[in-house]
């Protein structure tokens, strides 16, 4: 699958690693940086406080990529894009029966600011899942009936919130119409390259 998201997207960065826990933060809202990957909770250089993260469990250390987009990275033309989620994530030695993993996450300050219904951020978060899924399907990365997980991560969130987006019918649904297994999280397990738990 790596060289068919290299044929179809230029503006990317690919993260490998094999982290027993993966730590995975959007730093544009700390630094001037992008999306990176950590082996532990990192630390804000300006303030001293941890950051949270999306958080990968991998007790088998399986090898994955962390493939991070760059701004306005899935182009259908030079006038037309698809509205994107921040990575897309995978194992290493990818088959077409392996799991793969679409993330969308907000720094949210807190409960109020997440689900303020002006920010419409829930929304515009499954939006951007939904057509980045698309995109990967309407360019023959992935194959149009596979089946595929995505989180909706709000990291400063610390309690669950999983049912405060998605009712049980709305992911039944989503399954159905999309072929996406979503949960708001920010938590998953990798069990195997073909088997991977999103917790919440």
């Amino acid at each position: 699958m790596k060289t068919r998201i290299n044929d179809s997207i230029q503006q990317h960065q690919v993260y490998p690693c094999s982290y027993t826990s993966i730590h995975i933060v959007d730093w544009k809202k700390f630094t001037s940086e992008n999306l990176k990957v950590h082996d532990r909770v990192p630390v804000n250089p300006n303030t001293g406080k941890l950051i949270h993260s999306v958080c990968l469990r991998n007790d088998s250390a399986i090898s994955i990529l962390v493939d991070a987009f760059g701004e306005n990275a899935l182009q259908y033309s030079k006038k037309k894009k698809a509205r994107q989620c921040e990575c897309v994530i995978y194992p290493d030695n990818y088959k077409d029966t392996d799991w793969v993993l679409f993330v969308e996450m907000k720094y949210a300050e807190n409960e109020i600011a997440a689900f303020r219904k002006e920010n419409d951020y829930p929304n515009n978060m499954i939006e951007q899942i939904k057509q980045t899924v698309q995109f990967f399907k309407d360019k023959c990365i992935l194959p149009q009936e596979k089946e595929v997980y995505a989180i909706v991560s709000f990291p400063n969130l610390l309690s669950a919130f999983n049912s405060t987006i998605f009712s049980i019918d709305a992911i039944n649904d989503f399954y159905l119409d999309y072929g996406i297994i979503i949960r708001g999280t920010n938590n998953a397990e990798i069990i195997s390259s073909d088997n991977i738990k999103l917790i919440g």
